[in-house]
C-alpha cells in the first residue's frame, strides 16, 4: 500500500490540492470469529495524505472478528529508520490517526509488527495531531501485543506529532488499551516518539505504553526509551508505562525503561512508570532509568517510580528505580519513588537518585532525602538498597546497556520471574532489575 510504482516505490498523494472529508483505511475487517483472519507481510508506506476528517488516517482498523496481525510474517507502517514515509496532514481542529485500531470483542493478536516513520501534521499550529500506535478500545476478547517495534531505536523522532497545537491537546502514546479479559504485553519495542505541542495541559501527554480497562494482564520484557514534549510548560507528562487500571490484576516484569535524551531543561512531570490505577499490581524485577538537567524553577516532580491510584494491593519487588535527573529550582525533586500512600509492599529495589535535588522518596508531600529516612517513616524497603547499579551503558539505545555491572541481591522470586529479559533462567539468589 502506498507509492506510485511496484514496491511502494515513489509517493502515493492524496488530498493535496483537493481537501475532502475522508477516512482512509488500508486494511479493515468485519469478521468472524470462529476461525481467525490472517494478517501478514503487508508493507504500508510513501504516502502523502491531507484530509479534513478528525479521524483521518487508519493502518489497520480491526472492527469485529478475531484476527491474527503479523503471527507468521510481520507487517510494516511506514519504517522503522527515517522520518515521514506516511505524512499524514490534517486540517481539522483536533485530529487522532491509529497505525492499528482495534474495536473488536474477538480475541486479537499482534506480534511481530513495525509501526514506525509516521508525521501527524496539522495545517494550522493551533490545532493538534494525535496518533496512537496500537489502540484497543474498551471492551472483551483475549488481547496479545507481542514482539512489535513502534518509532525508531536509531532515528529521533521516528513518529511525530508535529503540530505546536497552541490551541487544543495533542497527545501520542505507543499502545494504548482498554481491555477487558485478558491481555499480554511483551517484548515490544517503543523508542523516540516526539510530540511537538507547545501546550502546557496534562492532555497533552506522550506514553510508552497505557493501560486501562479491567482485563488480567501481563505486561514484561518491552524496551521503551526517548520518549520527548517540547512543551516548555509543568502540566505535561512522559510516562514509559501509566497504568490506570479499575479493576483486575496486571503484572509487571523484566520490563526496561530509559527516558531524558533531548528533554533537558523540561519542566514537566517525567515518570518511568506512573500507577493510576485501581487494580491489584506487581512490579517484579524492572530497571527504570531517567536522566538529563533543568535549570528553570518548576514544584514539578520527577520519578523512576510514581504511584497516586487508590489501589492498595501494590508489590514492587527486586526493582532498579534510579532518578539521575539533576537541577531545577523551586520544590520540585528527582526521586527514585513517590507514594500517595504507604499501605502497599515495597522491598528488596535499589532507589538511587544521586544528583542535584535528588531524593530517595517522596510520602505524599513530604520528601525524603535518604533511604534510611525513607524506611524509618514508611515502614517499607527494610531490605531495599541505595545503591549505583552502574548500568553498562545508561542512555544507551540497547536493552543489554541497562544490565547493571555490580551485583544488587534481591529476593527469590523465582517461582513466578523464573528469567530474566533475555531469557536467562534466574537463580533462587537473583539480582535486582530486568
Amino acid at each position: 500500500f502506498g507509492g506510485n510504482s511496484p514496491q511502494c516505490d515513489g509517493t502515493f498523494t492524496m488530498g493535496t490540492t483537493s481537501i475532502q472529508s475522508l477516512k482512509m483505511y488500508l486494511i479493515y475487517l468485519n469478521v468472524g470469529t470462529t476461525t481467525p483472519t490472517s494478517i501478514q507481510g503487508n508493507i504500508m508506506k510513501n504516502i502523502n495524505y491531507r484530509s479534513s476528517n478528525t479521524e483521518p488516517f487508519y493502518g489497520m482498523f480491526i472492527n469485529a472478528g478475531a484476527v491474527n496481525i503479523g503471527t507468521v510474517t510481520g507487517n510494516a507502517i511506514g519504517d522503522t529508520t527515517g522520518t515521514g514515509s506516511l505524512t499524514l496532514t490534517s486540517t481539522a481542529a483536533g485530529a487522532l490517526s491509529y497505525g492499528i485500531n482495534v474495536v473488536s470483542t474477538g480475541d486479537v493478536t499482534i506480534s511481530n509488527n513495525r509501526i514506525g516513520s509516521i508525521l501527524a501534521a496539522n495545517s494550522t499550529a493551533t490545532n493538534g495531531h494525535s496518533f496512537y500506535a496500537i489502540n484497543k478500545s474498551l471492551g472483551a476478547g483475549t488481547f496479545t501485543v507481542n514482539g512489535n517495534t513502534i518509532g525508531s531505536q536509531s532515528t529521533s523522532g521516528n513518529i511525530q506529532c508535529s503540530s505546536a497545537a497552541t490551541g487544543n491537546n495533542q497527545y501520542m502514546a505507543g499502545i494504548y488499551a482498554n481491555p477487558t479479559a485478558s491481555a499480554t504485553f511483551s517484548n515490544n519495542v517503543v523508542a523516540n516518539l516526539l510530540n511537538s505541542t507547545t501546550r502546557n495541559d496534562a492532555g497533552s501527554y506522550v506514553y510508552g505504553i497505557y493501560i486501562s480497562g479491567t482485563a488480567t494482564n501481563v505486561i514484561s520484557r518491552n524496551f521503551i526509551r526517548n520518549l520527548s514534549c517540547n512543551s516548555a510548560g509543568t502540566n505535561n507528562m512522559l510516562a514509559g508505562f501509566y497504568s490506570a487500571s479499575s479493576s483486575g490484576t496486571s503484572t509487571f516484569t523484566n520490563n526496561i525503561i530509559s527516558l531524558g535524551g533531548g528533554i533537558d531543561n523540561k519542566l514537566y512531570a517525567i515518570n518511568g512508570i506512573y500507577d493510576n490505577s485501581g487494580s491489584t499490581e506487581y512490579y517484579y524485577h524492572n530497571t527504570v532509568y531517567l536522566y538529563g538537567s533543568i535549570t528553570g524553577n518548576t514544584s514539578v516532580n520527577t520519578s523512576a517510580f510514581n504511584k497516586s491510584g487508590l489501589n492498595q494491593g501494590l508489590t514492587l519487588k527486586n526493582n532498579v528505580f534510579v532518578n539521575s535527573r539533576s537541577g531545577g529550582t523551586g520544590s520540585g525533586k528527582h526521586c527514585a519513588i513517590n507514594l500517595n500512600n504507604i499501605s502497599i509492599t515495597s522491598d528488596y529495589n535499589d532507589l538511587y537518585a544521586p544528583n542535584t535535588n535528588g531524593v530517595t522518596g517522596i510520602y505524599n508531600t513530604t520528601i525524603y532525602s535518604t533511604l534510611e529516612a525513607w524506611k524509618t517513616a514508611t515502614l517499607l524497603d527494610v531490605n531495599s538498597a541505595n545503591d549505583n547499579p552502574l548500568l553498562q551503558n545508561a542512555g544507551g539505545n540497547t536493552a543489554i546497556d541497562y544490565k547493571p555491572t555490580v551485583d544488587l541481591y534481591g529476593t527469590d522470586l523465582s517461582s513466578t520471574v523464573p528469567t530474566d529479559f533475555i531469557g536467562t533462567t534466574r537463580s533462587t539468589d537473583p539480582t535486582m532489575g530486568a
